[in-house]
């Protein structure tokens, strides 16, 4: 990264991390209902935001749309579950087709085990822990992001 693109979108990374860490600070009830949530949705709605001015890609247009999603779904957690989990589950399947759109070539095979083993043992354990068929699906779609992660070639270590 260019250190002038960094100084230009710089004030998004700093505003999401200070979103977080108000939101963390304030949550026990010294703020207002409406403004501790709309602060909660600020940490990924600026990191959206800074993803979709850094590059015009359709890859970093696939993470604004993941982050504004997440934004949407932390915000919505708070009114209703099913509501926010939407949200989140709506950008774990977005983040899918963007790990998807950038598969690592030459998978060895400890690389898909580890891939199957994510996709599987998931919703497995999230199974034998709530024996919830919803929570359950979830963890699938969870489960799935990870492997598409995993087999992707981002970096695995960043």
């Amino acid at each position: 990264m260019a250190g002038r693109a960094l100084i230009e979108h710089r004030p998004w990374l700093l505003a999401s991390i200070a979103g977080a860490v108000a939101y963390l600070l304030l949550r026990s009830g010294e703020v207002a209902e409406l403004p501790a949530i709309l602060l909660k949705g600020s940490g990924a709605a600026c990191l959206a935001t800074y993803a979709w001015r850094r590059g015009r890609s359709f890859d970093t247009g696939l993470l604004a749309v993941v982050m504004a999603l997440s934004s949407l779904g932390d915000m919505a957690i708070e009114f209703d579950l099913m509501w926010g989990g939407g949200a989140f589950l709506l950008s774990h399947a977005v983040a899918i087709g963007l790990y998807a759109k950038n598969r690592r070539n030459d998978l060895v095979s400890s690389q898909k085990g580890a891939a199957i083993a994510l996709f599987l043992l998931t919703p497995l354990v999230s199974w034998a822990l709530t024996r919830d068929l919803v929570v359950t699906a979830y963890a699938l779609v969870l489960g799935a992001m990870a492997a598409a992660a995993w087999l992707s070639s981002f970096s695995r270590y960043r």
